[in-house]
């Protein structure tokens, strides 16, 4: 609270400069609050955000591989390895790979991968993307399930392939009778 200056005495002088200071003090409260405020703000934009992506994302220790941090995506990637406490849960566990070797390198020397395609012992392909964070101990992981991806351009190119190479004459037209697509035995 501050105190009304009555006299002009050394008394008043200490009464003025005690609110002097408790003015600055309210204004680097108010300061600290309004910047308090934005990080609180800026904090809870970032949580939208890791929620809101779609991929698996991990914070991992490089010493040992664990898992640190993980957003909803990556409990639905590995449901039965994660839930909302994972205090002793390694990385490699969770994705059970086929060749662990890779991904044991890549956590224990911090290297930064894009799109390296890895093969579960579920037969599950994962498209994982790392960088390493500012912390230099730790990885982010970006972890994508593709198998229905990569078996879906499979069947494509074998179509494809069994288009180009029938033995009969292929011809194909849109909705309007317009010839789209003929393969090279018909042109023969």
């Amino acid at each position: 609270q501050r105190q009304d200056v009555g006299t002009s005495d050394e008394i008043g002088d200490l009464t003025l400069s005690f609110n002097k200071m408790a003015d600055k003090l309210e204004e680097r409260q108010k300061q600290l609050n309004f910047v308090l405020d934005k990080v609180e703000q800026e904090r809870d934009f970032g949580k939208q955000i890791i929620t809101a992506v779609q991929h698996g994302l991990f914070a991992i220790n490089k010493k040992n591989g664990q898992i640190l941090l993980s957003n909803d995506a990556s409990k639905k990637l590995f449901p039965e390895k994660l839930d909302d406490e994972f205090s002793d849960v390694f990385l490699l566990d969770s994705i059970n790979a086929q060749e662990e070797g890779k991904l044991k390198e890549i956590i224990t020397q911090c290297q930064e991968v894009d799109d390296l395609l890895i093969q579960t012992k579920q037969d599950s392909t994962l498209q994982i993307t790392t960088r390493v964070l500012p912390n230099k101990e730790q990885l982010l992981f970006s972890i994508m399930d593709v198998t229905e991806v990569i078996q879906n351009r499979t069947q494509q190119k074998l179509a494809a392939n069994v288009f180009k190479n029938s033995q009969d004459g292929v011809l194909i037209f849109d909705s309007l009778g317009n010839l789209t697509l003929m393969n090279p035995e018909f042109t023969e």
